[in-house]
């Protein structure tokens, strides 16, 4: 599911993870300085759109290494 998927972006690359923890603080800024709503949305698309990345490319690159090594 979607947290399996945010655990291995997270657990594979600590760079995301702390990026990730600014993000949601950033998130959270945006929503208490009562920003507009579509700022929040795209910090929040953008948000998830990078773990997503990360979590892809995390893939590949285990992929490729079991094949190398296979």
């Amino acid at each position: 599911g979607e947290w399996d998927l945010v655990a291995g972006a997270l657990s594979s690359n600590p760079e995301r993870a702390r990026a990730s923890v600014n993000e949601h603080h950033h998130i959270l800024h945006l929503i208490e300085t009562h920003a507009p709503a579509d700022a929040v949305e795209r910090a929040v698309r953008q948000h998830r759109a990078a773990t997503l990345a990360s979590y892809l490319s995390s893939r590949e690159d285990r992929g490729g290494a079991q094949r190398r090594t296979a």
